[in-house]
């Protein structure tokens, strides 16, 4: 037995201990390797964070948990590891980009279906710049608003006759694959083919001046790095089986046993910050969803300023003083951050009891400020979690790379508000006693 393994039953919380003392800002290190640059997440965290949390707490076949996964990050580094991975969320497009990057594809078989999909593709351009009504009919008034108002008719002729030779595909795997490609055409961290300016960091702005860029030529592009990156995935993977489960489901209602789950790392939203289904819903009405359907999406998703619960149960004493502050400032956000904490003091209640006993968590969450005022999230979250069982055994703060972790904020405006309180993320370590 390893001394490590053995600090770990002696006592665990050494271990963690000593794993949050360890450099956190991984700078300088390439963040887009192998699946993770398939496609634009905002704020997702950088994939050596979670790598470093599993390979130091966990051992090989054991089981990882993301419930809140988003692009998938820590579901691709657990693989590689050789480990278990969970992950659960309930937007479409994390789900769809997700099960793409965990799944090994041949990049032959995939450069094949490329090349037969884009040969001859202009000349089919003809039989569908009439055709637009169609898909129009299907997905009604406001959904045909939406796609005029973003689009311009030649992009959406392109986009039309891409996603029908993409969903002509048989093979469901590739397919997906595809699609995931597709989107990634339309949200980009360099403009997409949109008149949307800034779409991957979720504060979309109309623009009318916008170069036109073709979708079809973009894809072409897009598509030779996507299959490249799953080259190397795909080949890394041939050390392991992977053993995966990506599910629809909302973090406060896991539908998992107790005591099942050997790690969880996990970056939830950050609360009155980013607004995902902004920006997804651009790639989302294409794959068929009305403005309706990602409406209510958008509004059953954790952090939205949609208030939609009764909060009648009890919070920490910490979330309390911290929103009585901020009731005083500002009594609609007060309202927002109430529902915030409740919904992860849920989602937290929930982590507990599908951890083992001696087992960690790793929560990765930025703070917010509103007029001013700190809203401390990583000390409300922590008493959350020791309220619901949950040791914490310490919090270190670690620097924002904004490029990377893919941040709403514009390096022109640096006094700006929401710059200003993202320049620094907190890492939280739980271990269920």
């Amino acid at each position: 037995m390893s001394y490590a393994l053995q600090t770990v039953i002696e006592n665990p919380n050494n271990l963690m201990r000593g794993v949050l003392r360890g450099d956190l800002a991984f700078t300088g290190v390439k963040t887009d390797s192998y699946t993770h640059r398939l496609h634009p997440f905002a704020a997702k965290f950088p994939p050596q964070l979670p790598r470093y949390f599993i390979e130091a707490l966990t051992r090989e076949g054991e089981v990882v948990l993301d419930p809140m996964m988003g692009s998938g990050t820590c579901l691709v580094e657990s693989l590689l590891l050789g480990r278990k991975s969970i992950g659960f969320d309930i937007d479409p497009l994390a789900l769809l980009i997700s099960k793409v990057k965990t799944t090994p594809l041949d990049p032959i078989e995939l450069y094949s279906f490329s090349n037969e999909m884009l040969d001859n593709i202009q000349q089919d351009l003809f039989c569908v710049r009439d055709e637009a009504s169609v898909m129009y009919s299907r997905l009604g008034t406001r959904t045909e608003e939406f796609i005029n108002y973003w689009f311009d008719p030649d992009v959406i002729a392109e986009l039309q006759i891409l996603k029908g030779k993409i969903l002509s595909i048989e093979k469901k795997d590739i397919r997906d694959f595809f699609i995931v490609v597709f989107s990634s055409v339309i949200i980009t961290k360099s403009g997409g083919v949109s008149r949307a300016r800034d779409l991957a960091h979720s504060r979309p702005h109309r623009v009318y001046d916008k170069p036109f860029r073709s979708p079809i030529q973009e894809f072409r592009k897009k598509a030779q790095l996507a299959i490249k990156s799953m080259g190397g995935y795909y080949h890394a993977l041939k050390k392991y089986k992977p053993v995966y489960e990506i599910q629809s489901a909302s973090a406060d209602k896991l539908p998992l046993p107790d005591n099942c789950i050997d790690i969880i790392v996990t970056s939830p939203p950050y609360a009155n910050a980013i607004d995902y289904m902004r920006a997804h819903k651009f790639s989302l009405v294409w794959m068929g969803y009305t403005i309706e359907e990602l409406s209510r999406m958008r509004s059953d998703s954790i952090g939205s300023e949609k208030i939609k619960i009764s909060m009648n149960g009890n919070l920490s004493d910490k979330c309390e003083n911290i929103l009585s502050t901020l009731k005083s400032l500002d009594q609609k956000k007060e309202k927002v951050i109430r529902q915030y904490f409740f919904e992860m003091g849920n989602c937290l209640k929930e982590m507990a009891r599908v951890l083992k006993n001696g087992k960690y968590a790793v929560i990765v969450v930025g703070t917010s400020t509103i007029r001013g005022f700190n809203v401390l999230t990583h000390e409300c979250l922590a008493s959350l979690g020791e309220a619901n069982g949950l040791l914490v055994v310490g919090i270190v703060e670690r620097p924002i790379d904004r490029d990377k972790r893919m941040l709403p904020m514009r390096r022109q405006s640096a006094q700006s508000r929401i710059e200003q309180r993202m320049q620094h993320e907190y890492v939280i370590g739980f271990l269920k006693p």
